[in-house]
């Protein structure tokens, strides 16, 4: 009987073994949730001890087990203790980081940005005529060449067929710091992308897989992260495999090393730091945040029960953090940290070293709160009550510092995001803004220079009694051209 059975089921077992590559990528997910989550899995492993004993005596003994007495174990003892060695977990890798407190706010340059993702993306989508291929809008990474911020797709293969038999034909770049964009597409052939798979003898193979046997068996390739850089005539993606740390009962997660895969599908393992000559932040957005976020909760008790913490809010399509360059030109990630609740102000910076590895931490503080970025929005709005805003939108707040002041830097861009209106700077303390407006070309250089010489007023509400001096300025004159012409008339 069970001969048969197994018999049966071969040919589904062969063919969820060949579409899986023989659940290689399953062992790997197992293992890889097993060294960032250590202790969790000591706890469900230590529990699951009674629950067999409960089981087996009960069926020996011709018992029936009673369902009720499971779900109790499992809401009363399994949840809560999960919870709890979750949350010290957290707690614990919160404190294995360094912290370190700053005096002064490096100035950020936020400027450089001007072209929110939204309008990178349709003026890139815009240029790829293939109708079997596209390009997927969050598949992007933001990297620096020198000042020039880069958004970067692939153009993939587009439907199942299309994915079984068509290779992506290259990439699309989007410079980001003039409008209207420069947008550089390089045709190209390309063995690998993230949405095309190659049928096989063996196995159904893909990037993902590829990607296991080239160093990332255990670990985990962070595809959000994924940059594609054009450098020496050759499109290569850059994958982030990320490791865990054990710091019991949690994991610390850190950058292991970057994949780059070449046009022709070979793929070499390279270290961190070695991703920087691509242009690409030795440490992925990912990790940052992760470390972050592990912050949050380094006194467990205080953040969960006192609220004695702070929160990264994510707001619109740019979440937290944002690279930015300091005026020396080094990236960092950059954090606007929030308290807990309704309270929608800023009141601490913290950054990471985009350069570095080392799980340092770095915090200023804010000597009296700040506009935060859930309410910079509105500023905006604000600022010009009579613009249809109906048909515009308010994009990415972006925090920069402009002569020791520190400002929010947001996009307005039409509602279907291809125009860029203007670019605006809230000021954290006033909220009063610094608008830009979009007629023709813009640069962020002329940009940013404008602002640090002042050039740039600050709009503000007009002064009735201003208006009122100038109208009868205006009327005086005319007045005395009426005298003019009826002298010259005269005679």
């Amino acid at each position: 009987m069970i001969g048969k059975l197994a018999l049966s089921l071969l040919p589904f077992l062969l063919a969820l073994g060949y579409l899986t590559g023989w659940f290689v990528p399953f062992v790997s997910a197992a293992l890889l949730s097993a060294k960032a989550a250590p202790g969790l899995w000591a706890l469900l492993a230590a529990l699951a001890f009674p629950l067999a004993f409960y089981l087996a005596r009960g069926v020996r003994a011709g018992n029936e087990v009673k369902l009720s007495y499971l779900i109790a174990y499992l809401v009363v003892v399994i949840g809560p203790l999960a919870w709890l060695v979750n949350v010290t977990a957290i707690s614990q890798v919160g404190n294995s980081l360094k912290v370190v407190e700053l005096k002064e706010l490096p100035n950020l340059v936020g400027v450089y940005r001007l072209i929110p993702l939204p309008t990178a993306y349709k003026y890139a989508i815009d240029r790829i005529q293939l109708p079997t291929h596209t390009i997927y809008y969050q598949e992007t990474y933001v990297y620096y060449n020198g000042t020039r911020p880069i958004y970067n797709w692939l153009i993939e293969p587009e439907g199942v067929l299309n994915s079984l038999f068509r290779d992506p034909r290259g990439a699309v770049f989007v410079y980001a710091d003039a409008y209207p964009p420069e947008v550089k597409i390089v045709r190209q052939d390309l063995t690998w992308g993230l949405h095309n798979y190659k049928l096989t003898p063996l196995f159904l193979d893909s990037l993902a897989l590829e990607s296991l046997f080239s160093g990332a068996f255990g670990k985990e390739v962070v595809w959000e992260d994924v940059a594609d850089v054009y450098l020496n005539g050759q499109v290569v993606q850059l994958l982030p495999v990320v490791d865990y740390k054990p710091v019991f009962p949690g994991s610390l997660p850190y950058i292991d090393s970057y994949l780059v895969v070449y046009p022709n599908g070979t793929i070499l393992k390279v270290r961190p730091e070695e991703a920087v000559r691509y242009g690409v932040p030795a440490l992925p957005e990912r990790v940052a945040r992760r470390w972050v976020d592990a912050l949050r909760v380094k006194d467990w008790v205080q953040a969960v029960f006192f609220h004695n913490t702070f929160t990264i809010r994510d707001v619109g399509d740019n979440p937290q953090p944002y690279l930015l360059l300091d005026e020396e030109g080094r990236p960092w990630w950059v954090f606007v940290a929030e308290p807990p609740g309704n309270t929608y102000s800023a009141y601490m910076i913290l950054l990471v070293n985009a350069s570095s590895t080392e799980p340092t931490i770095y915090v200023y503080k804010f000597d009296k709160p700040k506009i935060g970025v859930s309410k910079a929005y509105s500023y905006v709005m604000k600022a010009h009550p009579n613009w249809a805003w109906d048909s515009l939108k308010v994009q990415e707040p972006l925090p920069t510092t402009i002569n020791s002041t520190f400002y929010w830097k947001l996009s307005v861009t039409t509602s279907d995001s291809r125009g860029l209106v203007s670019v605006e700077f809230v000021d954290a303390d006033s909220g009063n803004a610094v608008s830009v407006s979009v007629k023709g070309k813009l640069n962020a250089e002329e940009v940013l220079a404008s602002l640090l010489k002042g050039r740039v007023s600050k709009k503000e509400e007009p002064n009735l009694n201003e208006l009122l001096r100038k109208i009868e300025q205006i009327k005086a004159e005319l007045n005395e051209l009426e005298e003019m012409v009826k002298e010259i008339a005269s005679k």
